[in-house]
């Protein structure tokens, strides 16, 4: 008889613990780990699928500065993400956002750098401001839907591929103090117009592209 009881509670419990898990893991939130190098810590890893994340601005009395290498990669329910303090986030890592591809609003206005593939094909993207001193290699290939990208004085280098495959990207503005501008930056973009600075009229990739105009 306890055998029987055994044989029909257990698969039960086993379905339980299941249930359980899924709803768990399924819940709508995010995990912090700490960063030496910036003092503070990143989003690290991201649980659900929601279309909406609001990241803190402190976590454990310390600042939460960036987001880590793919927190949010491949989460294609999300639209938005707000930060509590966008002031205080300055790195958004390697594939953060990557195969994001209805991310719509985020403020990215105080972030230093930008690593490799941090907004890989997110194609619902339409208009971004970057302050970023860096960004790094393929940080926005395959953003289909971009139409307006601001670059600001502060950045200073733009990485290979960094703009590839923007097709709906049609004039772009390289700022005075940029230094550096990959091969294969804007390779498959829809650029017309690309204002560079007259430094780059010797530089073996962007000599080459027919829509340059230097000032």
């Amino acid at each position: 008889m306890k055998r029987k009881i055994l044989y029909i509670v257990l698969p039960l419990v086993f379905i339980l613990i299941g249930v359980f898990f899924a709803i768990y893991y399924n819940i709508p939130r995010v995990t912090y780990v700490y960063n030496s190098k910036y003092n503070g810590y990143l989003v690290s890893e991201v649980y659900g699928n929601s279309s909406y994340y609001k990241i803190q601005s402190q976590y454990l009395d310390k600042d939460v500065v960036g987001i880590d290498s793919r927190a949010f990669m491949g989460k294609s329910n999300l639209e938005t993400i707000e930060f509590e303090d966008s002031s205080k986030i300055i790195y958004l890592g390697r594939l953060c956002f990557s195969d994001c591809k209805n991310l719509k609003n985020i403020d990215i206005s105080s972030v230093n750098l930008i690593d490799k593939n941090a907004f890989y094909n997110c194609i619902s993207l339409k208009e971004i401001t970057i302050n970023a001193s860096v960004i790094n290699g393929g940080a926005f290939f395959g953003c289909e839907g971009l139409t307006k990208v601001t670059l600001t004085d502060k950045v200073t280098s733009i990485g290979s591929y960094a703009f590839g495959a923007c097709k709906e990207l049609k004039e772009l503005t390289i700022p005075q103090k940029v230094y550096l501008i990959g091969d294969g930056c804007f390779v498959d973009s829809g650029i017309e117009k690309l204002y560079v600075p007259m430094i780059f009229n010797v530089d073996d990739y962007v000599s080459k592209l027919n829509y340059v105009i230097y000032y």
